[in-house]
């Protein structure tokens, strides 16, 4: 019998394929769940452990329940509903902040962070693109936005599944599709872009961190988490759950210190911080003796220079080198920086796929250069170049190589993630794809509603959106699972 031969083509391509095998992890993930279910089971384990600490003192688990308890309610009571978009904009290191955050996510609205001391266009300009409901400002107070009509809102009906006076909401309200976060970029390359971020994707990005860091010794309520980094930044959102998923204590440092960087060294001993996650350029500020009690120092946001992974690495602690944009749910991939190797982007995080690709969509070889994929990677067998969400352009970054068991660098594309088992998010204002031109898109009755959908387009001519036909129906906007595109 002769046997066919295959075609070199083939075998080379089989060959690059297999040597990026290990950057597909997207078959690995936890449970699917929420943030507030993550919160709720830490609380069950560690009712008495600390939860939080400000100026003003701590809050253990249980005691952080009930303030969240009682704000959430408060706000469906006020008409925020699932689905909804509530704007932050409260002053930096308050027990406030953090206490209205997770009061939106547990009434299964999504919060839209503005640093308390940006300007007011950035703030209008946010709130108005991510069409929020209402803002929840200094001391908590939640109000509703000039342009939305508060009485219509206050009037939509609350089903009996989502009013938290009812003791089995918990179980129920968020759910795994309703969006967590819309957070905003800088706008330092153009217009502000938000992107929005579902309690699946936040909660399997929360639970692989879990699995990642410290396997030796978890993280557990001995442990103090820093909270430098602003609720406007999405790499905040690991420093809330890498204590909130682990029974750790977040400790809000005062804004002065963290913008004075060195002044925060000091601060970071007397409070016996064990767990930071921060940005090169702050860490490089501090003095060695500042990190003596600190046993996990990750870095992220830009990066990282050898020398000074070198000088902060220490007996008993790990460093991480971490990244992901925004689209990705803040991080992507990691590497631990002991030494051994150079410094590099790393492997996937549970959950996630990565794949180093050429100007075709073919897999490169190892050690060459090419573009990195987050998300979902079609074989040029199958289509011509990756699949990427639709009418999303290419962003790319830097050059990157394919691994020799990590990656080096990147460019990134927005994550393609249908498959079942990689986290998702949407790239825009808060849905899709927010421009003015978008908003004309929208059929006549959803722009007249005053809470605008955020999946609406335009639909065939003589039909009405399913939103709307909804929206018609009930006398209140379906939630956020419930909006599709209309075309």
């Amino acid at each position: 019998m002769t046997e066919t031969p295959v075609p070199q083509g083939a075998t080379q391509a089989a060959a690059q394929s297999a040597a990026q095998d290990v950057l597909e992890a997207g078959s690995r993930t936890a449970e699917a769940r929420t943030l507030i279910d993550i919160l709720f089971a830490t609380e069950a384990r560690h009712p008495n452990a600390l939860a939080l600490e400000d100026q003003s003192g701590t809050v253990s688990y249980r005691q952080l329940r009930h303030l969240v308890d009682e704000q959430a309610l408060a706000l469906s009571q006020a008409g925020v509903r699932r689905g909804d978009t509530v704007g932050i904009r409260i002053p930096s290191g308050t027990r406030e902040l953090y206490v209205s955050i997770l009061a939106t996510l547990r009434v299964g609205a999504a919060y839209v962070p503005v640093d308390a001391d940006d300007p007011e266009e950035r703030a209008h300009l946010v709130f108005s693109e991510a069409r929020v409901v209402g803002v929840i400002g200094r001391g908590g107070v939640f109000e509703f936005r000039p342009a939305v009509d508060d009485v219509m809102l206050r009037q939509r009906m609350l089903p009996p599944e989502e009013d938290l006076t009812l003791a089995h909401t918990h179980r129920t309200l968020p759910r795994g599709s309703d969006d967590a976060w819309v957070i905003f970029t800088s706008g330092s390359t153009g217009v502000p872009k938000g992107v929005a971020v579902s309690h699946r994707s936040a909660a399997a990005f929360v639970d692989a961190e879990a699995g990642l860091f410290l396997r030796a010794d978890p993280i557990g309520p001995a442990d103090r988490v820093l909270a430098g980094l602003s609720v406007a930044f999405d790499a905040s959102c690991e420093e809330m759950w890498l204590a909130w998923r682990n029974g750790a204590c977040l400790v809000s440092a005062p804004r002065s210190l963290v913008r004075s960087g060195v002044d925060l060294g000091p601060w970071l001993i007397a409070h016996g911080i064990t767990i930071v996650s921060t940005v090169p350029t702050l860490a490089a500020l501090w003095p060695e003796e500042a990190l003596e009690r600190v046993r996990l120092l990750i870095f992220g946001g830009e990066a990282c220079p050898p020398e000074l992974a070198d000088r902060l690495q220490a007996r008993g602690r790990e460093v991480w080198n971490t990244y992901g944009p925004t689209e990705a749910t803040v991080v992507a991939c990691a590497a631990l920086l002991d030494g051994s190797a150079p410094i590099r982007i790393g492997l996937p995080l549970d959950g996630w796929d990565l794949a180093v690709v050429d100007s075709a969509g073919a897999r490169v070889a190892e050690g060459e250069t090419g573009e990195l994929i987050i998300g979902e990677w079609a074989s040029p067998a199958t289509s011509t170049r990756p699949r990427t969400p639709r009418s999303t352009p290419r962003t790319p970054a830097s050059a990157g190589r394919a691994p020799t068991g990590a990656a080096t660098s990147c460019a990134s594309r927005r994550p393609a993630s249908s498959s079942p088992a990689a986290p998702t998010t949407r790239s825009s204002s808060a849905d899709v794809a927010s421009s003015s031109a978008r908003s004309r898109q929208r059929c006549a009755r959803c722009r007249a509603s005053p809470v605008p959908p955020l999946s609406c387009s335009a639909p065939p001519p003589g039909t009405r959106c399913s939103w709307a036909t909804s929206h018609s129906s009930t006398g209140h906007p379906p939630s956020t699972a419930a909006r599709r595109p209309c075309a």
